[in-house]
């Protein structure tokens, strides 16, 4: 039996195939991922880098998801009024369009896998149905607010259709949301 000495960690194996220069599949892998790998700016902890998603990427995956988390909660904070002076494009145009951002942060923040209408049960295609318009909040009002997820329904376009023509009460697509997942009493202070 031949031995050898592993060209990553130096160790001393015995090889079974001649042109076997490391002692384990984890030094091989070390080794020839080495110039993927990289030490996380904010943490310090030595990461795989993700070569199709991120190549450049100067954290790792926990401190990136971390970091998106804050970024999320400080927009959740940021007022209407703050969100709609950052940008001067939306001076000029009908309140319908800076009114779309704020429902892109709806869907984006509420989104789960697998919804499906409150009422029933489609799925091929939902919409957010804020059951209190956007633009009868207050300039005051914070993003987080005005989409949480108790002024937010799921809806297929039919119920979606009905509720915004008054033929369906958000109230009580509401109540069932409530009673359903709680066991308790609605309230229909929003």
């Amino acid at each position: 039996m031949n031995s050898k000495i592993c060209q990553k960690c130096q160790s001393t194996f015995v090889g079974k195939d001649p042109r076997q220069v490391f002692c384990s599949r984890r030094c091989a892998a070390l080794h020839n991922n080495s110039d993927k790998t990289g030490k996380c700016k904010r943490c310090g902890v030595q990461y795989l880098r993700d070569k199709e998603r991120s190549p450049t990427s100067k954290i790792c995956k926990e401190c990136k998801r971390t970091s998106q988390q804050e970024a999320t909660n400080e927009i959740k904070r940021r007022t209407l009024g703050e969100y709609y002076a950052m940008s001067t494009k939306w001076a000029s145009k009908h309140p319908q369009y800076k009114w779309n951002s704020v429902r892109n942060f709806c869907r984006r923040w509420n989104w789960k896998p697998n919804l499906k209408c409150e009422v029933c049960g489609y799925s091929a295609h939902i919409e957010y149905c804020h059951v209190r318009p956007i633009g009868s909040f207050p300039d005051t009002a914070t993003l987080g607010e005005v989409n949480s997820s108790d002024n937010v329904l799921i809806l297929c376009p039919n119920h979606h259709w009905e509720q915004e023509n008054g033929l369906q009460d958000a109230f009580e697509i509401l109540a069932k949301r409530t009673i359903g997942r709680e066991g308790i009493e609605p309230s229909t202070s929003l």
